[in-house]
C-alpha cells in the first residue's frame, strides 16, 4: 500500500529515527513493487556483470531465498540472508538489487544507522542506476530524522536532480519542504510543496496543505486559496482538507471575496466543535453583516457565547447589525455587554 504522508507527520524535528522510518521504508517498497520496472532491470541499467556469477544455480537460489524473505515482510532474516549473499557473490548480476534491497531491509526491521551506511554504498557503487534516487531518498529521509537538515537538503534535492516515479518524487519533494521550513526558509518550502503537489500522489494532499500553511505564515492570503481551494477541489475527502477548517474562508475574506468566504464557512460549520465552532459563526456574522444582510447575522452572532473567546466580538458585529436594523435599543443592550476585561468600561471606539 503506497505510503500517505500526513500534515502531522513530520511535525516533531526530533521524533526517533526508528519511528520515522518505518513507515517510509513501506511507502519506498509499495512505490518500488507498484508496476515499475522489475528492481533488478533498474539497478543493473549500465553495468557491466559476470556472467558466469549470474548463471550460477546456487546464487540464484540463495537471492530467491532472500527474495522471498523480503516480499514476505521479515525484514530481519532478508537482512542477513541479502548480507550473506552480497559477501558471497559480490560480482553477481543481482549485486546492486541485493544492496538497495538490504538497505530497505535494515530500514524496515529498525535499524536506520545501517539502513543509512548501506544506502550511501549504493550511490557510490551504482550512481548510474535507475534506483539511485530512491537511495538518496531515503538517506534525505534519515538525516532529516535524526536532525541533521544540512545533509538531509543535500541528499533530497540530489534525489530530485534525477527524478524517478511520481510517488518517490513527491515524497521527497515534500520531505525537503519540510526540511527547509524547519529551517526557516518559507520560500524554498513553498517551491518544494508545489512541486510535491503537481501529480496526483499520495502525497499531493499534505504537499497541499503544507503550501496553504507556509502562505498563511507568509500573509499571503490569495496564495492560501490557491492552495486550500486545489486540496479541496482534488481531495475533498482528505484528512489534511478536513484540517483546513475556517482557514480559506479567512483567506477569501482578506481577498474581500465575501460571498465565497460566506459560503465556506457555512459549509464547514457542521464539522467543527468548540472554538472552531464560536469562531465559524463569528465569521458567517461578520461576513452576512458586511454583505448588508443584517437579518441573517442576527442568528450565528448571537449563537457565539458572550462569555467566550469570541463573545466581545460578536456582541459588536450584533450591536452594529442590530443598529442598521433601527432597533437601537437592541444594539444599545449588545453593546453594553461588551466591557474591557481591566477595567470594565466600553472598548473604544
Amino acid at each position: 500500500m503506497p505510503h500517505r504522508f500526513q500534515a502531522s507527520q513530520c511535525a516533531s524535528p526530533r521524533s526517533s529515527s526508528r519511528s520515522a522510518w518505518r513507515p517510509l521504508a513501506l511507502g519506498a517498497l509499495a512505490a518500488l513493487l507498484a508496476g515499475a520496472p522489475p528492481v533488478h532491470a533498474q539497478a543493473t541499467a549500465g553495468l557491466t556483470v559476470d556472467p558466469a556469477g549470474a548463471d550460477d544455480a546456487l546464487a540464484v537460489a540463495r537471492f530467491d531465498e532472500a527474495r522471498a524473505l523480503y516480499d514476505a515482510g521479515l525484514f530481519g532474516p532478508a537482512a542477513r540472508a541479502l548480507a550473506r549473499f552480497r559477501d558471497a557473490y559480490p560480482r553477481d548480476a543481482r549485486a546492486p538489487e541485493a544492496l538497495f534491497l538490504h538497505a530497505e531491509s535494515a530500514l524496515a526491521s529498525g535499524d536506520p544507522e545501517s539502513a543509512a551506511a548501506l544506502f550511501l554504498r549504493f550511490e557510490a557503487d551504482y550512481p548510474g542506476s535507475l534506483l539511485a534516487p530512491r537511495a538518496r531518498a531515503a538517506l534525505g529521509r534519515y538525516y532529516y530524522a535524526t536532525g541533521d537538515d544540512v545533509r538531509a537538503e543535500a541528499a533530497l534535492t540530489a534525489a530530485l536532480d534525477r527524478p524517478g516515479d511520481p510517488i518517490t518524487t513527491a515524497e521527497t519533494a515534500y520531505l525537503l519542504g519540510m526540511t527547509q521550513r524547519r529551517q526557516n526558509r518559507p520560500e524554498a518550502a513553498a517551491a518544494a510543496f508545489q512541486r510535491a503537489a503537481e501529480a496526483d500522489t499520495p502525497t499531493a494532499p499534505a504537499a497541499l496543505y503544507a503550501l496553504g500553511t507556509v502562505r498563511i505564515g507568509r500573509g499571503d492570503a490569495a496564495g492560501v486559496v490557491d492552495a486550500f481551494e486545489a486540496l479541496a477541489t482534488r481531495y475533498p475527502d482528505s484528512p489534511e482538507n478536513a484540517q483546513v477548517r475556517l482557514a480559506l474562508s479567512e483567506a477569501y475574506l482578506r481577498t474581500d471575496r465575501l460571498a465565497d468566504a460566506l459560503a465556506e464557512a457555512e459549509r464547514r460549520r457542521p464539522a467543527l466543535t468548540g472554538d472552531d465552532a464560536e469562531r465559524a459563526d463569528l465569521t458567517i456574522g461578520e461576513t452576512y453583516v458586511r454583505l448588508g444582510q443584517t437579518d441573517a447575522a442576527l442568528a450565528p452572532l448571537r449563537a457565539v457565547p458572550a462569555e467566550g473567546r469570541y463573545g466581545r466580538r460578536a456582541a459588536l458585529a450584533l450591536g452594529r447589525a442590530l443598529y442598521a436594523r433601527g432597533d437601537a435599543s437592541g444594539a444599545s443592550t449588545a453593546l453594553a455587554t461588551v466591557r474591557t476585561p481591566a477595567t470594565g468600561a466600553p472598548p473604544p471606539g
